[in-house]
């Protein structure tokens, strides 16, 4: 398995894309949807009907990428306390606003309870 990445080191990734259709397709572009990049990974090309293109990109990690790791510790204590499904108990996000980030990454929204 990888090692985990910290924020300001470069992240490394590849993949391939592929026209499975019978056209062609142009302005073929892979973009980085992490927060702060959104840049173009690769493209804008044409694809024949068929062909398959490589594509290897990469971009330094955000500080914002790895706040993912209090929330997966936040669940865990919760789990292991075993809050969750019993009357009286539950948990919800630390930030206060149950319908930010935190409250996203275990399924909780703001219409509905966690």
């Amino acid at each position: 398995m990888p090692e985990a990445l910290r924020p300001g080191e470069l992240l490394e990734y590849s993949g391939t894309v592929s026209n499975a259709g019978d056209i062609t397709l142009v302005e073929v572009t892979i973009v980085n949807s992490q927060p702060g990049t959104g840049l173009p990974a690769f493209g804008p090309i044409t694809l024949a009907p068929g062909e398959s293109v490589k594509y290897y990109s990469s971009y330094i990690v955000s500080p914002d990428f790895c706040g993912t790791d209090t929330v997966t510790a936040f669940i865990a204590l919760a789990l292991a306390l075993g809050l969750p499904g019993n009357p009286g108990t539950g948990f919800g996000t630390i930030t206060g606003q149950g319908n930010g980030q935190g409250g996203r990454e275990h399924g909780q929204k703001a219409d509905q309870l966690p």
